[in-house]
Protein backbone atom coordinates (compact mmCIF):
# COMPACT_ATOMS: atom_id res chain seq x y z
CA UNK A 1 0.00 0.00 0.00
CA UNK A 2 2.79 2.39 0.69
CA UNK A 3 4.56 2.02 -2.59
CA UNK A 4 1.34 2.74 -4.40
CA UNK A 5 0.27 5.99 -2.46
CA UNK A 6 3.79 6.76 -3.49
CA UNK A 7 3.56 5.57 -7.29
CA UNK A 8 0.18 7.53 -7.35
CA UNK A 9 1.86 10.99 -5.57
CA UNK A 10 4.50 11.17 -8.32
CA UNK A 11 1.81 10.85 -10.95
CA UNK A 12 0.08 13.39 -9.39
CA UNK A 13 3.08 15.63 -9.45
CA UNK A 14 4.18 14.67 -13.14
CA UNK A 15 0.45 15.78 -14.00
CA UNK A 16 0.54 18.83 -12.19
CA UNK A 17 3.92 20.10 -13.60
CA UNK A 18 2.68 19.21 -17.05
CA UNK A 19 -0.23 21.24 -16.46
CA UNK A 20 1.55 23.90 -15.50
CA UNK A 21 3.68 23.79 -18.35
CA UNK A 22 0.49 23.54 -20.75
CA UNK A 23 -0.71 26.76 -19.41
CA UNK A 24 2.46 28.76 -19.29
CA UNK A 25 3.04 27.93 -23.42
CA UNK A 26 -0.67 28.91 -23.57
CA UNK A 27 0.48 32.17 -21.93
CA UNK A 28 3.25 32.77 -23.67
CA UNK A 29 1.76 32.36 -26.98
CA UNK A 30 -1.41 34.36 -25.90
CA UNK A 31 0.59 37.34 -24.66
CA UNK A 32 3.52 37.76 -26.46
CA UNK A 33 3.41 40.30 -29.63
CA UNK A 34 2.86 38.79 -32.61
CA UNK A 35 5.43 41.17 -34.78
CA UNK A 36 7.89 43.25 -33.71
CA UNK A 37 6.91 46.12 -35.52
CA UNK A 38 3.31 46.61 -33.59
CA UNK A 39 5.79 48.34 -30.88
CA UNK A 40 5.61 51.56 -33.61
CA UNK A 41 1.87 51.50 -33.72
CA UNK A 42 0.16 53.89 -32.85
CA UNK A 43 -3.23 54.02 -30.84
CA UNK A 44 -5.61 56.38 -31.68
CA UNK A 45 -8.95 57.76 -30.62
CA UNK A 46 -10.83 58.27 -33.91
CA UNK A 47 -11.84 56.03 -36.75
CA UNK A 48 -13.98 58.20 -39.12
CA UNK A 49 -14.21 58.11 -42.89
CA UNK A 50 -11.59 61.22 -44.67
CA UNK A 51 -13.06 63.96 -44.87
CA UNK A 52 -12.99 65.58 -48.12
CA UNK A 53 -12.68 69.67 -48.43
CA UNK A 54 -15.90 70.56 -50.12
CA UNK A 55 -16.15 71.24 -53.72
CA UNK A 56 -17.09 74.52 -55.13
CA UNK A 57 -17.80 73.76 -58.87
CA UNK A 58 -20.93 73.76 -60.37
CA UNK A 59 -21.40 72.95 -63.99
CA UNK A 60 -25.06 74.99 -64.34
CA UNK A 61 -23.92 78.58 -63.02
CA UNK A 62 -23.11 81.15 -64.95
CA UNK A 63 -20.14 82.07 -63.84
CA UNK A 64 -17.05 79.97 -62.48
CA UNK A 65 -16.26 79.00 -59.27
CA UNK A 66 -13.92 80.15 -56.55
CA UNK A 67 -12.11 76.97 -57.55
CA UNK A 68 -11.85 77.50 -61.04
CA UNK A 69 -10.85 81.49 -60.80
CA UNK A 70 -8.18 79.78 -58.58
CA UNK A 71 -6.81 77.51 -60.70
CA UNK A 72 -6.81 79.76 -63.20
CA UNK A 73 -4.64 81.94 -61.51
CA UNK A 74 -2.03 79.40 -61.37
CA UNK A 75 -2.23 78.58 -64.65
CA UNK A 76 -1.82 82.05 -65.75
CA UNK A 77 -4.85 82.05 -68.07
CA UNK A 78 -6.75 84.56 -65.80
CA UNK A 79 -6.24 87.57 -68.74
CA UNK A 80 -6.63 85.18 -71.31
CA UNK A 81 -9.95 83.61 -70.25
CA UNK A 82 -11.33 87.16 -69.22
CA UNK A 83 -10.09 88.39 -72.77
CA UNK A 84 -11.60 85.52 -74.41
CA UNK A 85 -14.91 85.85 -73.03
CA UNK A 86 -15.07 89.31 -73.85
CA UNK A 87 -14.31 88.71 -77.51
CA UNK A 88 -16.45 85.76 -77.75
CA UNK A 89 -19.86 88.15 -76.49
CA UNK A 90 -18.83 90.51 -79.10
CA UNK A 91 -18.53 88.27 -81.50
CA UNK A 92 -22.27 86.56 -80.16
CA UNK A 93 -23.55 89.91 -80.87
CA UNK A 94 -22.93 91.05 -83.73
CA UNK A 95 -20.24 88.42 -85.94
CA UNK A 96 -18.97 91.38 -88.24
CA UNK A 97 -18.12 93.51 -85.50
CA UNK A 98 -14.58 92.10 -84.98
CA UNK A 99 -11.76 93.21 -87.04
CA UNK A 100 -9.45 90.77 -88.45
CA UNK A 101 -7.40 91.21 -85.83
CA UNK A 102 -9.34 90.43 -83.35
CA UNK A 103 -10.61 87.28 -84.79
CA UNK A 104 -6.93 85.91 -84.97
CA UNK A 105 -6.24 87.06 -81.33
CA UNK A 106 -9.79 85.17 -80.36
CA UNK A 107 -8.58 82.10 -82.33
CA UNK A 108 -4.78 82.46 -80.76
CA UNK A 109 -6.01 82.82 -77.31
CA UNK A 110 -8.19 79.98 -77.69
CA UNK A 111 -5.84 77.93 -78.64
CA UNK A 112 -3.40 78.53 -76.00
CA UNK A 113 -6.13 78.43 -73.41
CA UNK A 114 -7.43 75.27 -74.86
CA UNK A 115 -3.70 73.62 -74.79
CA UNK A 116 -2.69 74.73 -71.36
CA UNK A 117 -6.13 73.26 -69.98
CA UNK A 118 -5.22 69.98 -71.88
CA UNK A 119 -1.34 69.79 -70.63
CA UNK A 120 -2.99 70.02 -67.31
CA UNK A 121 -5.34 67.79 -67.22
CA UNK A 122 -2.51 65.17 -69.18
CA UNK A 123 -0.36 66.27 -65.99
CA UNK A 124 -2.95 65.46 -63.36
CA UNK A 125 -3.46 61.76 -65.59
CA UNK A 126 0.51 61.43 -65.21
CA UNK A 127 0.33 61.52 -61.52
CA UNK A 128 -2.64 59.55 -61.66
CA UNK A 129 -1.17 56.70 -63.56
CA UNK A 130 1.63 56.23 -60.93
CA UNK A 131 -0.79 56.46 -57.87
CA UNK A 132 -3.13 54.09 -59.70
CA UNK A 133 0.03 51.18 -60.15
CA UNK A 134 0.86 51.82 -56.50
CA UNK A 135 -2.63 51.24 -55.33
CA UNK A 136 -2.99 48.20 -57.88
CA UNK A 137 0.64 46.78 -56.27
CA UNK A 138 -0.45 47.56 -53.08
CA UNK A 139 -3.95 45.72 -53.09
CA UNK A 140 -2.42 42.65 -54.43
CA UNK A 141 0.01 42.67 -51.20
CA UNK A 142 -3.13 42.49 -49.45
CA UNK A 143 -5.15 40.34 -50.56
CA UNK A 144 -1.93 38.10 -50.76
CA UNK A 145 -1.18 38.90 -46.81
CA UNK A 146 -4.92 38.22 -46.20
CA UNK A 147 -4.82 35.16 -47.80
CA UNK A 148 -1.93 33.76 -46.36
CA UNK A 149 -3.41 35.02 -42.95
CA UNK A 150 -6.32 33.10 -43.17
CA UNK A 151 -4.26 30.28 -44.31
CA UNK A 152 -2.56 30.24 -41.21
CA UNK A 153 -6.04 30.90 -39.09
CA UNK A 154 -7.42 27.94 -40.94
CA UNK A 155 -4.96 25.50 -40.72
CA UNK A 156 -4.30 25.62 -36.88
CA UNK A 157 -8.10 25.59 -36.39
CA UNK A 158 -7.64 22.34 -38.10
CA UNK A 159 -4.96 20.98 -36.07
CA UNK A 160 -7.30 21.82 -33.11
CA UNK A 161 -9.76 20.04 -34.68
CA UNK A 162 -7.83 17.19 -34.94
CA UNK A 163 -6.14 17.11 -31.78
CA UNK A 164 -9.44 17.70 -29.51
CA UNK A 165 -11.55 14.65 -31.35
CA UNK A 166 -8.54 12.20 -31.35
CA UNK A 167 -7.14 12.95 -27.89
CA UNK A 168 -10.68 12.98 -26.28
CA UNK A 169 -10.92 9.30 -28.42
CA UNK A 170 -8.05 8.07 -26.36
CA UNK A 171 -9.16 9.36 -23.10
CA UNK A 172 -12.53 7.99 -23.25
CA UNK A 173 -11.00 4.28 -24.65
CA UNK A 174 -8.67 4.45 -21.70
CA UNK A 175 -11.62 5.26 -18.95
CA UNK A 176 -13.59 2.32 -20.52
CA UNK A 177 -11.05 -0.56 -18.55
CA UNK A 178 -11.00 1.46 -15.40
CA UNK A 179 -13.36 -0.58 -13.77
CA UNK A 180 -11.05 -3.52 -14.06
CA UNK A 181 -8.24 -1.41 -14.21
CA UNK A 182 -8.56 1.69 -11.90
CA UNK A 183 -5.15 2.21 -12.16
CA UNK A 184 -6.16 3.55 -16.31
CA UNK A 185 -7.79 6.38 -14.99
CA UNK A 186 -4.67 8.40 -14.59
CA UNK A 187 -3.71 7.88 -17.74
CA UNK A 188 -7.09 8.86 -19.29
CA UNK A 189 -7.07 12.23 -17.04
CA UNK A 190 -3.65 12.88 -18.34
CA UNK A 191 -4.43 12.57 -21.86
CA UNK A 192 -7.91 14.59 -20.76
CA UNK A 193 -6.01 17.12 -19.94
CA UNK A 194 -4.14 17.56 -22.98
CA UNK A 195 -7.60 17.33 -24.99
CA UNK A 196 -8.24 20.14 -23.47
CA UNK A 197 -5.28 22.37 -23.26
CA UNK A 198 -4.06 21.60 -26.71
CA UNK A 199 -7.12 23.15 -28.99
CA UNK A 200 -6.89 26.00 -26.18
CA UNK A 201 -3.45 26.40 -27.61
CA UNK A 202 -4.63 26.28 -31.49
CA UNK A 203 -7.29 28.45 -31.02
CA UNK A 204 -4.49 31.15 -28.74
CA UNK A 205 -1.76 30.91 -31.90
CA UNK A 206 -4.65 31.52 -34.24
CA UNK A 207 -5.81 35.05 -32.32
CA UNK A 208 -2.62 35.73 -33.04
CA UNK A 209 -2.64 35.53 -36.56
CA UNK A 210 -5.27 38.33 -36.82
CA UNK A 211 -2.47 40.97 -37.13
CA UNK A 212 -0.82 38.57 -40.23
CA UNK A 213 3.10 37.81 -40.82
CA UNK A 214 5.93 39.95 -41.63
CA UNK A 215 6.97 39.65 -45.05
CA UNK A 216 10.44 41.41 -46.56
CA UNK A 217 10.52 43.04 -50.28
CA UNK A 218 12.90 45.31 -52.17
CA UNK A 219 12.71 49.15 -51.03
CA UNK A 220 10.61 50.76 -53.93
CA UNK A 221 9.53 54.48 -52.85
CA UNK A 222 6.32 55.64 -53.96
CA UNK A 223 4.39 58.54 -54.79
CA UNK A 224 4.29 59.58 -50.69
CA UNK A 225 7.61 60.36 -50.96
CA UNK A 226 7.94 63.86 -52.03
CA UNK A 227 5.34 64.82 -49.68
CA UNK A 228 7.65 63.55 -46.88
CA UNK A 229 10.32 65.45 -48.04
CA UNK A 230 12.29 62.02 -49.83
CA UNK A 231 14.31 62.02 -52.74
CA UNK A 232 12.24 61.03 -55.82
CA UNK A 233 13.05 58.95 -58.99
CA UNK A 234 11.18 61.18 -62.23
CA UNK A 235 8.16 58.55 -62.12
CA UNK A 236 7.26 59.77 -58.69
CA UNK A 237 7.35 63.72 -59.27
CA UNK A 238 4.75 65.56 -59.68
CA UNK A 239 4.00 67.93 -61.90
CA UNK A 240 4.09 71.63 -61.30
CA UNK A 241 0.25 72.39 -61.45
CA UNK A 242 -0.39 69.33 -59.57
CA UNK A 243 2.05 70.10 -57.05
CA UNK A 244 1.04 73.99 -56.74
CA UNK A 245 -2.41 72.31 -56.40
CA UNK A 246 -1.85 70.56 -53.35
CA UNK A 247 0.58 73.29 -51.57
CA UNK A 248 -2.41 75.78 -52.24
CA UNK A 249 -5.37 76.45 -49.72
CA UNK A 250 -8.83 75.77 -51.25
CA UNK A 251 -11.27 78.93 -51.35
CA UNK A 252 -13.28 77.69 -48.86
CA UNK A 253 -12.73 75.10 -46.13
CA UNK A 254 -9.29 74.58 -43.63
CA UNK A 255 -7.72 77.75 -43.75
CA UNK A 256 -4.38 75.36 -44.48
CA UNK A 257 -3.02 73.73 -47.84
CA UNK A 258 -4.60 70.88 -49.62
CA UNK A 259 -1.42 68.90 -48.67
CA UNK A 260 -1.72 70.02 -45.00
CA UNK A 261 -4.77 68.88 -44.11
CA UNK A 262 -4.67 65.68 -45.82
CA UNK A 263 -1.14 65.15 -43.53
CA UNK A 264 -3.23 66.56 -40.19
CA UNK A 265 -6.23 63.98 -40.93
CA UNK A 266 -3.34 61.04 -41.39
CA UNK A 267 -2.10 62.25 -37.91
CA UNK A 268 -6.25 61.97 -36.76
CA UNK A 269 -7.35 58.93 -38.52
CA UNK A 270 -7.53 55.79 -36.33
CA UNK A 271 -7.99 53.81 -39.21
CA UNK A 272 -3.53 54.87 -40.26
CA UNK A 273 -1.92 53.27 -36.91
CA UNK A 274 1.84 53.90 -38.69
CA UNK A 275 1.95 56.96 -39.22
CA UNK A 276 1.58 58.91 -35.55
CA UNK A 277 1.04 62.77 -34.36
CA UNK A 278 5.11 63.36 -34.59
CA UNK A 279 5.53 60.46 -37.31
CA UNK A 280 9.20 59.29 -36.93
CA UNK A 281 11.74 58.53 -39.34
CA UNK A 282 11.44 55.11 -39.42
CA UNK A 283 7.95 54.97 -39.63
CA UNK A 284 8.01 57.45 -42.69
CA UNK A 285 10.43 55.07 -44.21
CA UNK A 286 7.98 52.36 -43.82
CA UNK A 287 5.02 54.69 -45.27
CA UNK A 288 7.48 55.67 -48.57
CA UNK A 289 8.16 52.16 -48.53
CA UNK A 290 12.21 53.47 -48.57
CA UNK A 291 12.40 50.31 -46.10
CA UNK A 292 10.20 47.10 -46.98
CA UNK A 293 11.78 44.26 -44.16
CA UNK A 294 8.63 44.45 -42.39
CA UNK A 295 5.48 44.91 -44.25
CA UNK A 296 2.34 43.70 -42.17
CA UNK A 297 -0.92 44.03 -43.13
CA UNK A 298 -1.72 47.42 -40.86
CA UNK A 299 1.00 48.77 -43.28
CA UNK A 300 -0.25 48.23 -46.46
CA UNK A 301 -3.12 48.97 -45.50
CA UNK A 302 -2.63 52.44 -44.17
CA UNK A 303 -0.35 53.03 -47.46
CA UNK A 304 -3.15 52.03 -49.76
CA UNK A 305 -5.26 54.85 -47.84
CA UNK A 306 -2.78 57.79 -47.82
CA UNK A 307 -2.21 57.07 -51.27
CA UNK A 308 -6.52 57.16 -52.26
CA UNK A 309 -6.42 60.29 -50.48
CA UNK A 310 -3.74 61.62 -52.56
CA UNK A 311 -5.48 60.40 -55.42
CA UNK A 312 -8.80 61.65 -55.05
CA UNK A 313 -7.31 64.81 -54.12
CA UNK A 314 -5.30 65.34 -57.44
CA UNK A 315 -8.19 64.24 -59.67
CA UNK A 316 -10.94 66.80 -57.89
CA UNK A 317 -8.06 69.16 -60.23
CA UNK A 318 -10.71 68.47 -63.20
CA UNK A 319 -13.81 69.75 -61.79
CA UNK A 320 -12.19 73.31 -62.19
CA UNK A 321 -10.31 72.08 -65.25
CA UNK A 322 -13.86 71.55 -66.38
CA UNK A 323 -15.38 75.07 -65.76
CA UNK A 324 -12.29 76.65 -67.21
CA UNK A 325 -13.04 74.48 -70.73
CA UNK A 326 -16.79 75.41 -70.37
CA UNK A 327 -14.94 79.30 -70.66
CA UNK A 328 -13.41 78.06 -73.59
CA UNK A 329 -16.99 77.17 -75.45
CA UNK A 330 -19.35 79.57 -73.97
CA UNK A 331 -21.01 77.95 -71.83
CA UNK A 332 -19.72 79.74 -68.54
CA UNK A 333 -18.13 83.08 -68.24
CA UNK A 334 -15.25 84.69 -66.44
CA UNK A 335 -15.10 87.78 -64.60
CA UNK A 336 -12.82 90.10 -64.14
CA UNK A 337 -11.15 89.49 -60.54
CA UNK A 338 -12.47 92.35 -57.82
CA UNK A 339 -9.37 94.25 -56.66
Amino acid sequence: MRFKFSLGTLAGAQTLAFLASLLTLQQSIFFVPANAANSILTEKKGQLPFTYIPYMSDVHTETVSAEAVQLAEQLKLTDSLIELTKLRKARSADRNSLSRDELDRYRDLKEDVVEAIEQTRMEVDFAEAELTREIAVHEEFLASYIAERNHRVNLSNAWGYRTNGVLWAVAEGLTIPTYARPRYSISSGIVGIVAGLAPSAFSLYALRQDAGGRFERKPHPNMLSKIFNYQVTPELEYPDSVWKWLNSQAPIGPKVTRLAYLIDWWQRDGNIRYFSPKPTHHQLDLLTATVQDELTIQLVSDRLSMLRTVDAMIVGMNRPLLELMMVVRGTKSMSAPTQ
